[in-house]
C-alpha cells in the first residue's frame, strides 16, 4: 500500500506532536498542522490530524493539572 503525500505528511506531523520532547518542535508541528489543514483534500486525513491534535491538547491539559498549573 502506497501512502499519499497527505497521509505521509499527516503521520509525520502527528508523530512529532505526540512524541517529541522538545517544546519548540511541538509548537512547529502545531503551526504546520494549522497551515496544512487547509490543503488536505481527504476527510480521513483531516480527521486523523484533528484526533492527534485533540490527544495532544488533552495530554498538555492533564500535565498542567497534575503540576497545579491549571
Amino acid at each position: 500500500m502506497t501512502l499519499t503525500h497527505e497521509t505521509q505528511r499527516a503521520m509525520e506531523l502527528s508523530s512529532t506532536l505526540l512524541n517529541s520532547t522538545d517544546a519548540g518542535e511541538r509548537l512547529e508541528a502545531c503551526n504546520a498542522i494549522a497551515q496544512f489543514s487547509g490543503e488536505i483534500s481527504s476527510n480521513k486525513v483531516r480527521m486523523f490530524l484533528a484526533s492527534s491534535y485533540q490527544a495532544y491538547v488533552h495530554r498538555v491539559a492533564r500535565e498542567h493539572y497534575e503540576q497545579g498549573v491549571a
